[in-house]
């Protein structure tokens, strides 16, 4: 094959798998959607049950319960929302996961898959491999797979240093403190 029918060959591919790649990216949107939501109802609701608490502690006994019943109004209106929100963003979830079986499922994009290697077939693997060829950094398209396999794993490897790197810089502040901490009850208990 030359260069142009490669290329020609992995847009073909990469057009296929556009459909699915976008209802992923929806998918991945809304799930995110979903988690902020989450926190933010918990939080709400949290902080309004502390404020409840507290003001049920402090009017307990007096004539004036107003903040306490606001408090307990409010806890209760989040609750309604939580509950009627969240099914709601699974709902639409949902609903894009259907998009994304259906998309996966097509006639078209499963006759792609054929002779083409399963871990490269998606969107950006597509166009990664695109890139690669186009800028003449393989020539055929085995040269490529292995050439982003070789990417990918340094990629991996990158990743896992870099959490050691921030588990390690976690470690030296825990011992910092611990040794903040030490030295001052030293001073505390030598006077």
């Amino acid at each position: 094959m030359t260069k142009q029918e490669i290329l020609d060959y992995l847009l073909e591919k990469r057009q296929l798998v556009a459909p699915l790649a976008v209802a992923q990216q929806e998918k991945q949107k809304r799930e995110e959607s979903l988690a902020s939501v989450k926190s933010l109802y918990n939080f709400l609701a949290y902080a309004s049950l502390g404020l409840f608490i507290l003001f049920v502690l402090v009017d307990f006994g007096t004539t004036s319960m107003r903040p306490t019943f606001f408090f307990f109004l409010i806890f209760i209106a989040l609750g309604v929302k939580y509950f009627y929100a969240i099914p709601k963003k699974k709902r639409e979830i949902a609903e894009v996961q259907a998009v994304c079986d259906a998309e996966a499922s097509t006639q078209a994009y499963i006759e792609g898959a054929k002779g083409f290697p399963n871990k490269f077939y998606n969107y950006t693997d597509i166009y990664r491999l695109y890139k690669l060829i186009e800028e003449g950094r393989a020539d055929e398209l085995k040269e490529a797979f292995n050439l982003l396999e070789t990417q990918q794993y340094q990629e991996t490897k990158l990743s896992m240093q870099e959490e050691m790197v921030a588990l390690q810089a976690d470690v030296a502040k825990s011992a910092r403190t611990a040794a903040f901490a030490a030295t001052v009850g030293a001073i505390s208990s030598r006077r």
